[in-house]
């Protein structure tokens, strides 16, 4: 019984404490910012439609998210969906990431504001959507680098700010490499 107990119960326990404590770390740290990062992803894609919508063009800065927002609702209810803890906020939800204990919002590079998608050099590389220290609804201005220092922490350290260009996918999402 002895050497049941031993070779069976207590490694057995360990793993499922080790996996409870780990899914639990896992939750609290890098889920937030998985589904951050899928928030910023989906609302990209959901800049795109609208484009498409209309003749290329993207939408004016000032009124960018609420423009968006029934593109964003699709595009939430398909590609967005059943992503258990990572699914992104409702349209009509704050469009906010919040890790450890701070919430940022995103915001529309206004230099690209109103124009043709087509018109747009370095697709690949020029910010579309970019992360603020504030969430708030049609939060927009021209993007410029800033320092990382001062940006949202992940594990106690600064993380880097999360940067959308106007075309990729979720691997061109830049998040703290400035």
């Amino acid at each position: 019984m002895l050497i049941v107990v031993l070779c069976v119960v207590i490694p057995c326990g360990g793993l499922v404490a080790l996996g409870f404590f780990g899914m639990n770390w896992f939750g609290k740290t890098l889920g937030p910012m998985a589904r951050c990062a899928i928030l910023f992803e989906g609302v990209r894609n959901s800049v795109e439609m609208y484009s498409k919508d209309h003749n290329g063009v993207l939408p004016k800065a000032e009124t960018w998210q609420d423009d968006v927002k029934p593109y964003y609702a699709k595009w939430r209810e398909g590609e967005g969906k059943d992503m258990g803890p990572f699914t992104p906020p409702p349209a009509d939800g704050e469009w906010a990431c919040e890790i450890e204990g701070r919430k940022t919002g995103m915001a529309f590079n206004s230099k690209l504001s109103g124009k043709k998608w087509e018109e747009i050099d370095q697709r690949r590389t020029t910010i579309l959507i970019y992360e603020v220290e504030t969430a708030m609804r049609n939060a927009s201005g021209p993007y410029k680098e800033r320092p990382k220092s001062g940006s949202p922490k992940l594990m106690g350290n600064p993380r880097g700010w999360i940067e959308v260009p106007v075309e990729g996918s979720m691997n061109d999402i830049k998040i703290g490499d400035n």
